[in-house]
């Protein structure tokens, strides 16, 4: 199982994440954690070329993730795409970024375990697998 510190994120990801950023208006206060360590990943994110061959299949934007949360007896599975805040929708299963499940899996590859704080308590997922939206068509 893969670390849970290695983030990778694409070129036009990390392009349309410092627009949203840079924009005061964009951002929920009580996003304030998230958005502050999503700040802190892209200082350090390997950054990949769009649409090329050696492209990690990596948790970004729009991007399918089904995930594994091992806190749940017997494990549960769920699928979800991964959106800007203001795209999230939770009933068609778009979930925000800066959300602390998307915080938590945005910039992960499959087979990484994270670690998500959430209203019910600590949570341990397994990022199972990422679909690029042109493969999910």
């Amino acid at each position: 199982m893969k670390s849970s510190s290695h983030f990778a994120i694409s070129q036009s990801d990390l392009h349309t994440l410092r627009t949203f950023l840079d924009h005061d208006d964009a951002f929920n206060p009580l996003d304030a954690r998230e958005r502050s360590l999503l700040i802190e990943r892209l200082q350090d994110a390997k950054v990949f070329e769009d649409e090329s061959d050696d492209e990690p299949s990596v948790a970004g934007l729009q991007t399918l993730v089904r995930v594994e949360d091992l806190s749940t007896s017997p494990p549960d599975q769920f699928d979800f795409t991964l959106v800007l805040p203001h795209e999230a929708n939770f009933e068609d299963d778009q979930i925000s970024i800066l959300s602390p499940l998307g915080a938590a899996v945005f910039g992960r590859s499959a087979g990484t375990q994270v670690v998500m704080d959430s209203p019910t308590g600590t949570r341990r997922l397994l990022v199972l697998a990422v679909f690029r939206k042109a493969a999910i068509h």
